[in-house]
């Protein structure tokens, strides 16, 4: 009987002890947006995830799930991995899926943000970022402060995968910034603003903001067209995610434009045909109902950073040629936007039939046939 009891008893303090440890094993820091930092054993920059140990026995990682989707918990399965008391393991978040050697999961992080949770293998939620981190930067990782506490997370401008994470860094918020985008004829006035104790660093030219780049101290004044991004830096480690809008500046003739059909701005700053592709700012300005008119003035109804490129050849070399345009965030990745009322989607192509189709109906008139007949048709709208 009593050694029925001492068994009964290791028994309940061995499965205690290693639920202790497995409560105790969280994701500790992950970089999402990976352009120049760790390398794989491929030589790619591939995302990657901490995961640390901070309990006191050791954990077979045997079994337990990282997934980036909360409805899919069991999306990725660790192999068999010892993980000691206070050790970390660096995994892969690169689409790759392997199970020996160096870990990758089979699915790739999202810098604008998403769910990231490790579970154990029955399926308990040991660590979450939930119901999803927060927008992330290049070569910025984002984690728990030490000591590892869940509720105290940040981002680090000087990641550390596999090792202690830095203790005096602090989540900050993006700076807010006044207008929002949008057109001028003369001279805008700029107003950024963010948490008191830390320094706000811009720039003017779309390139991301570092802690050298010129300190805000007052308003901007603007007397050109500028594509404003600014991030927030703190104490040691902390700095916020990037915030942008873009002022164009437009000249009389453009100013004292209205139309009946809304008005587009594509502007990728360079006086040029996209040929190879290049970046620019998105804006689409509706009628107002009270005239039914619009005018590139008023406040536009859809601003975005773009990609933009000569779509198709038949049209290349004309004065009005066809686009693709690709609608971007300031991570200058994939944004879902609606212009005109059409479904989302963050690929567009901008048609010009030019000598193929001057009446711009033909395209339009078919496509309305086949949505009519309870078929696909593209949706179109004429700007």
């Amino acid at each position: 009987m009593q050694s029925l009891r001492l068994r009964l008893l290791t028994a309940v303090l061995w499965l205690w002890c290693t639920a202790e440890g497995r409560s105790q094993v969280l994701i500790t820091e992950f970089l999402a947006s990976n352009d120049a930092g760790l390398l794989d054993e491929d030589g790619d920059s591939s995302d990657w995830i901490e995961i640390y140990n901070a309990g006191s026995v050791t954990v077979d990682l045997d079994g337990y799930h990282l997934t980036d989707k909360a409805t899919e918990m069991g999306k990725w399965i660790f192999p068999p991995r010892l993980l000691n008391p206070g050790a970390y393991l660096v995994v892969f978040a690169s689409g790759k899926d392997r199970l020996t050697g160096t870990l990758h999961t089979n699915f790739a992080l999202n810098a604008s943000g998403e769910y990231l949770a490790l579970s154990d293998a029955t399926g308990n939620v040991l660590s979450a970022f939930d119901p999803k981190f927060p927008a992330q930067t290049a070569d910025i990782s984002y984690g728990l402060v030490q000591p590892v506490t869940e509720a105290a997370r940040a981002y680090f401008t000087q990641p550390s995968p596999g090792a202690v994470n830095p203790t005096n860094a602090t989540l900050i918020n993006p700076p807010v910034i006044w207008p929002t985008s949008g057109t001028f004829s003369t001279a805008q006035i700029v107003n950024i603003s963010a948490p008191a104790g830390v320094e706000i660093r811009y720039t003017l030219d779309g390139s991301l903001p570092w802690s050298g780049s010129p300190l805000y101290t007052a308003a901007l004044n603007l007397n050109s067209s500028a594509r404003l991004r600014v991030r927030a830096f703190g104490n040691g480690q902390a700095v916020s995610p990037v915030a942008g809008e873009t002022y164009l500046k437009l000249s009389s003739e453009v100013s004292a434009v209205s139309s009946n059909l809304p008005i587009m701005i594509l502007d990728n700053f360079q006086g040029q045909r996209p040929t190879n592709g290049s970046l620019a700012e998105w804006m689409i300005f509706e009628p107002a109902a009270s005239n039914q008119r619009s005018s590139p003035t008023a406040i536009p109804q859809l601003t975005s950073r773009s990609f933009i490129k000569v779509h198709g050849s038949s049209t290349a070399s004309d004065p009005k040629y066809s686009l693709t345009l690709e609608a971007r965030n300031q991570l200058d990745e994939d944004r879902q936007v609606s212009p005109l009322g059409l479904p989302q989607a963050a690929d567009w192509v901008l048609s010009a039939p030019y000598y193929f189709d001057r009446t711009l109906l033909h395209n339009a008139f078919a496509y309305e046939l086949e949505r009519s007949l309870g078929r696909y048709g593209v949706r179109t709208r004429q700007v």
